[in-house]
Order: structure tokens, then sequence, then C-alpha cells
């Protein structure tokens, strides 16, 4: 039994919307405060503070907790993951965003 050329063609489509690929950065609606340096976008090697599993500005008070290991995303940027290690006991967590 064959499969219908347009449906395979919607099927790939719609895995496009779901399937989560490696990102080399992802682009924030707002900057934030990493340490020293404040950016809008974020990438593997990123140290950030994340507090009940968000991301928030660190301050010199607040420092950051955990460093940014990969970013995930799908091609029509609806969905974005990142994986990241704490950096006091090394547990991996990863967030949606």
């Amino acid at each position: 039994m064959t499969t219908d050329p347009v449906f395979e063609a919607i099927a790939n489509l719609s895995r496009l919307a779901t399937d989560l690929m490696p990102l080399n950065a992802i682009w924030l609606d707002i900057p934030l405060q990493m340490g020293d340096k404040r950016s809008i976008r974020i990438s593997a090697g990123d140290s950030v503070r994340i507090r009940k599993g968000e991301l928030f500005d660190s301050t010199q008070y607040d420092g950051v907790t955990h460093q940014i290991t990969a970013c995930r995303g799908n091609l029509y940027n609806t969905m974005f993951e990142v994986d990241l290690r704490d950096l006091k006991t090394n547990e991996l967590l990863t967030i949606k965003l």
C-alpha cells in the first residue's frame, strides 16, 4: 500500500512545527542580565540565574546559578527549550521558554 504524496507532505510540514532541533542561540523578547553582561540573546556557555524554573536577571547580590549547555527550538519559533547545569550541584535541568 502506498501513501498519498499530499498526505506525506502535510505530515512532514506538521513535524516541522513540533520537532525540536538544536539552535546556536535563542533570542529573547527582553534583555536578560547574566552576570556582567546584559543581552537579548542566550546560547550555550552563558551563565544565567534560574528561580522556580524560570530565567531571572542576576544581580551583584543574586548571582548566576546555572550554565546553559544546549538550546533547542522548532522551525516556526513557537517552542524553545534550554538545557542547564546547576553550578553548585552539577544537576541537569531542562526548562521550556
